[in-house]
């Protein structure tokens, strides 16, 4: 049995600036048995920026 595994992982740090952000991403896939794990990046940055606020 072939089963797939996406997590995302957010992280935010306030700046002078607004928001710093960052999501990571990080894919696995598993065939048939659990102990054998193939593909993915482990981590893989998806988004980096500054967020400024609207006014």
């Amino acid at each position: 049995m072939d089963q797939r595994q996406e997590a995302a992982l957010f992280e935010y740090t306030l700046v002078p600036e607004g928001m710093h952000m960052r999501v990571t991403t990080r894919t696995a896939s598993h065939f048939g048995d659990k102990d054998l794990i193939v593909g993915g990046d482990p981590s893989s940055v998806v988004a980096e920026g500054v967020l400024h606020r609207l006014r």
